[in-house]
């Protein structure tokens, strides 16, 4: 019987016998202040763990692009996703995260291309279940639906704002209407949403799934982690 090549045999079963990953949502601190860069200081982030990650939907306004970056507790954050419209006002939003294992409590900074018209944000702590620091996946687009793929026992981060209008709308997974953790209507004419969900099943498969929304002018973004 031949033998498999060196790699192969871990990289078949990654997961096996690992727990689910956890998720929570820990803060949401905005403002309504004109900015380039947006300092959020203790901002909860949840009981300190080696393998916790922080994730932070981001939302600005007033923007001529994308978000430049943003650092947790110091630490840079790796953009996961993001989208800038030029729609109305100039709305950027992205998920960003980075591994921060001390601490209760993190100072937020996250910087714009120019002076934004406001900001917000809403905090996630993730503990990987396989302890890995990393997305397994990531979407998004100016749609009104994106696909992703998951795997059973991980979580997934997402994200949505008009760009448009404030006219209410519903977020789906599957079809399913998604719980939100912040919901609120900025810069007069945009609605943002976020919220996490927790991927339940059979053990370790993967599953693809469709977040979509029922507004047609909508930026839809989601990471994954497991």
């Amino acid at each position: 019987m031949p033998s498999l090549p060196i790699g192969i045999a871990d990289n078949a079963k990654p997961w096996t016998g690992q727990p689910d990953a956890e998720i929570s949502f820990t803060a949401s601190p905005s403002t309504t202040a004109n900015n380039t860069v947006y300092t959020f200081s203790n901002a909860s982030i949840g009981a300190a763990d080696t393998n916790r990650v922080v994730a932070v939907a981001v939302f600005a306004n007033g923007l001529v692009g994308d978000f430049v970056g943003v650092t947790i507790g110091g630490i840079t954050a790796t953009r996961a996703t993001s989208f800038f419209s030029s729609e109305t006002v100039g709305n950027a939003a992205g998920i960003f995260y980075a591994n921060v294992p001390t601490g209760t409590t993190a100072t937020i900074v996250i910087t714009c291309n120019d002076e934004a018209g406001r900001c917000a944000t809403a905090v996630y702590r993730i503990i990987p279940g396989y302890g890995k620091t990393v997305t397994f996946d990531t979407a998004g687009a100016y749609a009104s639906s994106i696909g992703e793929n998951e795997v059973i026992g991980g979580v997934s981060v997402w994200g949505s704002v008009t760009p448009s209008g404030s006219t209410a709308y519903t977020v789906r997974r599957n079809g399913s209407s998604l719980t939100t953790s912040i919901s609120g209507v900025y810069s007069g004419s945009s609605l943002i949403k976020s919220g996490k969900f927790a991927v339940t099943g059979s053990a370790n498969a993967q599953v693809e799934a469709t977040y979509s929304s029922t507004s047609n002018n909508i930026i839809l973004l989601c990471a994954t982690w497991r």
